[in-house]
This record gives structure tokens, sequence and C-alpha cells, in this order.
């Protein structure tokens, strides 16, 4: 198995950068993992994460996420909404930092890089999810400061806030 992680040319994150990690086995595509970049490094952003139906249950997912991590070793890492697929394998996941995920830490610490609104919502989904699908999801490490969800999001969301588009070489 082989990863490359490239430049992923897309519309859609504003000042974010776009990135893919592809995953190639004997030469064959065989899944991905697209995120967006904050432009100074140190938030990410999980667009989407798929392997190829043939290769699932490979731990192909979970070497891409974990080459993310190391990508980006001292970034926040938001893995944001996941469907039926993603949850049952986040609930097999290890997560290398968990401490570095926006799920697992009170807004203030990275408000400024994701929007709290949003990401209540997407913990409020996944919280769904686990129940429909009878896992535990790292329930312990999501909810562990007890504050509701809401109130947490409404106290917060004036931190965030978009980053101005990048100029020079690297900008738009």
């Amino acid at each position: 198995m082989s990863l490359w992680l490239t430049d992923w040319k897309t519309d859609g994150g504003g000042a974010w950068s776009g990135r893919r990690i592809m995953a190639q086995v004997g030469g064959a595509y065989v899944g991905h993992l697209d995120v967006y970049v904050h432009p100074d490094g140190q938030a990410v952003e999980v667009a989407e994460l798929e392997v190829a139906p043939d290769y699932q249950l490979r731990n192909l997912a979970s070497v891409m996420m974990d080459a993310l991590y190391a990508a980006y070793p001292t970034a926040w890492i938001n893995h944001g909404g996941r469907g039926p697929e993603g949850t049952r394998w986040w609930d097999r996941y290890s997560e290398p930092a968990p401490e570095r995920n926006p799920h697992n830490r009170p807004p203030a610490e990275w408000a400024h890089y994701f929007d709290p609104v949003v990401v209540a919502s997407q913990k409020a989904r996944n919280a769904y999810r686990n129940r429909y699908d009878g896992v535990d999801g790292h329930r312990e490490a999501v909810y562990r400061y007890g504050e509701p969800m809401e109130a947490e999001a409404r106290q917060h969301a004036h931190l965030f806030h978009e980053p101005e588009p990048q100029t020079g070489p690297r900008g738009r």
C-alpha cells in the first residue's frame, strides 16, 4: 500500500486549502481522505473519508487518518459528522491524539478555527448515529464536560472568524 498527500484543487474551503491523502494498493486506487487546512496549518477539517468497497475492513481508513495526524502533528483535527459506515469505523478506530479533536475539548480552545454551532451539530448528529447503530463512539472522550452542547456553542460562537484569503504564490 502507498499513500500520497496531494493538493486537492476544489472550491468550497474559502481560504482553507484542500488536501487529499490518496491510498493505492498495487498501483490501484483504493480510497482517499479529503481535508481542508487552515492557512496557518493549525486546524484541519475532514471533508470526506472513503475506501473502495472491496478494500473496506482492512484498516485503510485508519491508516489514512493516522497519516493525517502525522502530516499535521500540532493541528486541531475536526472529523465532522459521520454516516453509517463512518460511525461503525469510528467506533473501532483508536485516535492517536484525541486531545486535538475539537469534539473532545471545550470550544474556548478551538473556536477560533471552527464554528462552535457547526461542531455542536456534528456532535449531535454523531451521538444520534451512535445510538442508532448501538455503538459507543468514544462517548467518554466526547461528552466528559457535561455542559449541554447548545450552551457551549452559544457561549463561544463569537470567537470564530473566517481567515482572510491568502495572496501571493500559494493564494487564489
